[in-house]
Formats: C-alpha cells, structure tokens, sequence
C-alpha cells in the first residue's frame, strides 16, 4: 500500500528517502489533494495571460510526431486538445505565487536534497493521448496527478503504474518511460530537477547529513551530467530569448526558492497567496544583497541565489536595494512594459530582495 503523505514537508521527506535511487509512490492526503487541485485555478489565470505565449514554453505536442509545436494562445491550445494533442507548460514557477502548493512542494524538495530546480512542468492531455515517445529524462523528476488518470509504463512496459488524482511519484534520472493518459482529460504536473552532482553531496556533508546516506547516493555518469546541463541550458536561453523582450536587451529567467521567513502577506484576495500585483506595496527586506558587474550583466547575490538581469536595469536594482519607502511594481522602469515590470517584481520578492507589506495598495 502506498504510504499517505499530510502535506509538502512530508512528501518531500519520502522523495528524499529515495533521491536517485529507486521509484517512489505515494498519495497525497485529502488537505493535500485539495491544495493541489486548487493549484489549478491560479494555473488557469496565467494561461489566460498573453505574455506566457511569447515564448516556446507552451506546447501543444502528440508523441507520434504529427506536433511539437508552440501554442500561440490559450485559445489555440484549446483547439489542439480538441484535435487530440497534449499541452505541456513549462516554467510555471516563474509565473506561480511562492504559496501555490505546487511551487511550495518544489521548495521543500530543494531544501531536502540539495537539488536545484529545472522547471515545474504541466502537462494537460485528453483522453488516451500520448504527448512524448519513451523516454528516459537526464533530470529526477516528481510527477503530481491532479485531474483524471495516467498510465505510465516502465523498461518497456514490464512495470506498469497507473496515476490517480492525488498520487505522487518520484522518478529517477535515466530510468525508461511512456505515460499515456486514461479514459478521462488528466491534469499532471512534473517537478523536473538537476541531476545531483560533486557539489550537491559535499553540501550534504556540510549539512552534516550521515556520511552511510551519501555513499549510497549514486553519482551522475559524464552523459547524465552533460545531457542535464544541456536540457538547462536549451530551457533557459529558450526562455531568455523569447519571454521578454526590451528593445535590444533580455531578461534571464530565475528559478524562485522558497520565500525567506518573517515574509507576510495580507489575509485578503490574491495577496493572502503570496501574489505580488502591479499595484501590490513592496518593501525592502533586511537580507543583504550585493550586485555585481559581469560584462554585459548584473548580478545580483541574495540569500544564497544570484538573479541576473541586463546592465540596463542597474538603477532599478540599487534603488530596490537602497529602497526606504514601499516600492510598487507599476513604478518601476519604465523600459519595461506592465508585464516584465510584474515579473521583475516577483523575482526580487522570490529571492528575498523586496517583501509584500500588510496594508492595502494605495
């Protein structure tokens, strides 16, 4: 019988217990399941948003090849469903609230292995519809059910597990697979993480985790490592180039960690999740931050993470790091348009630079 877990900590103490090692199942508890389908509703809003079609990260795809191709709008990706192909939305955690369920899993899993997220992957198929041909990932993966059913088939079809709403499974790197969706639409989404490297274990070993429990962990071969940094690496300049645009100029995605502690919100409407709106006050927080110049980019160091941006946006980054008064994202440079204001905004509160504060937006 698979093991039920009460929430994200728990998950993602089972998926630790099994990082790069062997298949994990497990189903999530009512509460749990509930938060996970409530997850969609958010989801369901930043479909709806025409900056997220910009770019490739929205496919509709069918594993018989007859599609690979980007959707140029929700409508669009409708009429591919309709037509039989699977949507597959990558990168959602650029865009979800740090207190989306999905997303706070991803972070607790982070926290637990060491690992570094890739992308949270959603992946949205009709009935007995294929979206990829077996495969086997270079990245670990845990895949969420939340609508309708899967069958995924493994080595070849000699183990097979079929997904129910609320089933959560971890998948290791390298291991061969097919998933085929039930009789019914099914609604997943995939936490895709790097492969664990060198330095992931020596940073167990800091964290004084027991030295049995890191020999046992199984070191990447040079094809996983090479495979893993360019999967990342196709993601990321795919997204960069594409998403947001500013004349000339780029901004690089980031991969949000989990909220810094002492960060509060409001109790009310989008705020109480953690969403920054462009009329949401922000405030500085008291993590240290220090920017550096590397060539034609800015890095800025906070709280263990660095987000880069364009040199052009040098102003901006000091007057948020310098900032005493409430800062709102609409104010912000005015280079970029509403929506890459919004983004840049949320970036600088997932990192710890800037923080929601608890009075009503003026």
């Amino acid at each position: 019988m698979n093991p039920q877990v009460a929430d994200v900590v728990e998950a993602a103490a089972y998926v630790r217990e099994s990082w790069t090692q062997a298949l994990w199942l497990g189903a999530a508890s009512k509460p749990l399941a509930r938060d996970m389908e409530l997850s969609l509703a958010e989801i369901d809003q930043v479909l709806s948003r025409p900056i997220v079609y910009r770019s490739n990260i929205v496919l509709l795809r069918s594993a018989d090849g007859k599609s690979n191709r980007p959707s140029q709008s929700w409508a669009d990706a409708l009429r591919g469903m309709e037509d039989g192909l699977s949507l597959q939305v990558r990168n959602l955690e650029l865009f979800l609230s740090s207190e989306n369920a999905i997303v706070r899993l991803a972070s607790a899993i982070e926290r637990g292995t060491r690992a570094k997220l890739d992308s949270i992957t959603l992946f949205v198929s009709p009935e007995n519809a294929q979206a990829i041909k077996a495969h086997a990932d270079p990245t670990e993966i845990v895949t969420l059910q939340i609508r309708g059913e899967k069958k995924w088939r493994f080595e070849g079809g000699e183990r097979t597990i079929i997904l129910q709403p609320g089933d959560l499974m971890y998948v290791p790197a390298g291991l061969q697979h097919e998933v085929v969706a039930g009789n019914a639409l099914s609604v997943s989404a995939a936490l895709v993480f790097e492969t664990p490297t060198v330095r992931n274990l020596l940073d167990l070993v800091a964290n004084q985790e027991p030295l049995k429990s890191i020999l046992t962990r199984r070191l990447p071969t040079p094809w996983e490592e090479a495979e893993s940094a360019r999967f990342g690496a196709l993601v990321l300049q795919e997204f960069a180039n594409e998403l947001m645009s500013v004349s000339e100029h780029r901004l690089l995605p980031l991969v949000p960690q989990a909220r810094p502690k002492g960060d509060k919100t409001t109790v009310l409407g989008l705020e109480s999740r953690g969403e920054v709106g462009l009329d949401s006050e922000l405030a500085r927080t008291d993590a240290a931050a220090r920017l550096d110049d590397q060539d034609d980019r800015l890095q800025l160091h906070i709280n263990g993470v660095v987000l880069e941006t364009p040199v052009f946006l040098e102003q901006e980054l000091l007057a948020a790091m310098s900032a005493s008064s409430r800062i709102r994202p609409r104010d912000l440079s005015a280079k970029l348009a509403e929506d890459e204001r919004l983004i840049l905004a949320r970036k600088l509160v997932r990192v710890g630079l800037l923080r929601l504060t608890e009075t009503e937006p003026f």
